[in-house]
């Protein structure tokens, strides 16, 4: 069920009941899909739920990179994980001297639940996400010059092949297992 629904936000908890780990790897804005999917809610619902518990916190413009401090700290008591394992997924922790230019970006939609626009845009392994055991974007893999996987030198893609969807990852699980199809149309990502 349903935490709260975008029209009426009037209920959320002070915690949420479901709080995956973030994994060193991932995307701060990868990790929250996570959170949001495990809880049957979109990323959309889940930052309203942060903003109705915590409503001095400032939104922040991205969600990947200069996470504003107060942000995280809500975040992480909201999560119930240690500020410092949230701070280590921004992008600007990572490489404090990275130019944005070099970001893949989505096409801006203010109203995609996804909150594309807030997000960094990522390209991805095939084979990479066939061997994940949590569906998740890896923060290389939203550099407009890595066009190759460092692991596995295949080809990364930029969309999913069957509907061209740019943000094709499903972060939902179906009896614990991660699902290696694109959200959007159920096309196989892994081929």
């Amino acid at each position: 069920s349903r935490l709260f629904t975008m029209k009426n936000p009037t209920f959320a908890p002070a915690q949420l009941p479901i709080a995956p780990k973030p994994l060193p790897s991932e995307l701060f804005s990868s990790w929250m899909l996570r959170v949001a999917s495990s809880n049957c809610i979109s990323l959309f619902e889940l930052l309203e739920a942060v903003q109705f518990n915590y409503p001095e916190t400032p939104a922040p413009q991205s969600l990947d990179l200069c996470l504003p401090l107060s942000f995280i700290q809500s975040i992480a008591r909201f999560c119930r994980v240690p500020v410092r394992k949230l701070q280590a997924l921004d992008l600007r922790q990572r490489l404090p001297h990275l130019q944005t230019a070099l970001l893949l970006q989505f096409p801006s939609d203010p109203f995609c639940p996804r909150r594309r626009h807030q997000r960094v845009g990522y390209a991805f392994c095939p084979v990479c996400v066939a061997n994940q055991h949590v569906i998740h974007v890896h923060w290389e893999w939203c550099f407009a010059s890595v066009v190759r996987c460092s692991i596995h030198r295949t080809p990364l893609q930029v969309e999913c092949p069957d509907c061209g969807e740019s943000d094709p990852l499903n972060f939902e699980s179906q009896d614990l297992k991660p699902r290696y199809t694109c959200w959007a149309c159920g096309g196989s990502l892994t081929d």
